[in-house]
Parts: structure tokens; C-alpha cells; sequence
């Protein structure tokens, strides 16, 4: 069985609280990073680097206080960093 990999993420106005923890729980990345093109960049970087498979990335997400896009592209299937 392939290891998971558990991405956390906590999302304010300014700023992104991010950790990605291995399946045993060891952290691998954590980061404060911009609300930002360049946030959103080092994020994919770190999780291209730390996670071999898409299907093993869990993502848990406290929901933001307000609604704000990085820029994410809106697709019917979910779009991978990987892709």
C-alpha cells in the first residue's frame, strides 16, 4: 500500500498556513505563504517535490473566514498539480 500524505490547510485574508504531513505523521513542509500567484507556486513546488502521486495527497481545509481565488482554474474534474 502506497503511503497518504495529509495536506493541511488554514486560510486567512493575507496569508496561507500550510503542512504536509507523511502517513506516519512526520511533517514534511510547513509554511506560512502569501495569498499569492507566488504562494500558490511554492505550495505546488513543495507538494511536487514531497508527494510521488496525486492519489496520495489528502487535502483537509478549515474554511476561510472570506471568500477570496489564488487563481485556482475551475474545471468539472479536479485539476492536479501533477498534470
Amino acid at each position: 500500500m502506497k503511503p497518504i500524505y495529509c495536506l493541511g490547510l488554514d486560510v486567512a485574508k493575507h496569508k496561507l498556513r500550510a503542512a504536509l504531513a507523511g502517513g506516519d505523521g512526520r511533517i514534511c513542509f510547513e509554511a506560512d505563504l502569501p495569498v499569492s500567484a507566488a504562494g500558490r507556486h511554492e505550495l505546488l513546488a513543495q507538494l511536487r517535490a514531497r508527494v510521488p502521486a496525486p492519489e496520495q495527497l489528502l487535502v483537509v481545509s478549515k474554511p476561510p473566514a472570506c471568500s477570496i481565488s489564488i487563481g485556482v482554474r475551475r474545471s468539472p474534474r479536479p485539476v492536479m498539480p501533477w498534470s
